[in-house]
């Protein structure tokens, strides 16, 4: 594949990068999506969930709803690929987000009450 094909199908894999492939594993888990640029996600508290891919891109916003501020949801990446948080990320409890594959971000809205990325 030429380098310019590459560069586009990376570009438009990042236009739209919320979590996909989610399976509530343990606990309880509902999804939704207002529009193509948001999803919020209510979990039980100690909820975990799977993931094919965790991202958020520039301009998205992904928004946990938990019982109370000592409530946690693990969320476990099990795709090939590593995560890109770029976006904006709140909960009003604590959120665990593993990716063997690693992290990246940049400076990004957080309204939250802990965050925990790990690599595993």
């Amino acid at each position: 594949m030429n380098k310019s094909i590459a560069l586009l199908l990376l570009l438009f894999s990042s236009v739209f990068a919320l979590p996909e492939g989610e399976k509530v594993i343990s606990g309880e888990g509902s999804f939704v999506s207002e529009n193509p640029h948001s999803v919020t996600i209510t979990a039980s508290d100690k909820a975990i969930i799977n993931y094919q891919s965790f991202n958020i891109s520039e301009g998205e916003k992904v928004a946990f709803i938990q019982p109370s501020q000592n409530a946690c949801v693990l969320n476990r990446v099990i795709g090939k690929d590593l995560s890109k948080i770029l976006g904006s990320l709140s909960s009003n409890g604590r959120v665990f987000l593993v990716n063997p594959r690693a992290f990246t971000s940049a400076p990004m809205p957080l309204s939250i009450q802990a965050l925990l990325l790990h690599r595993l």
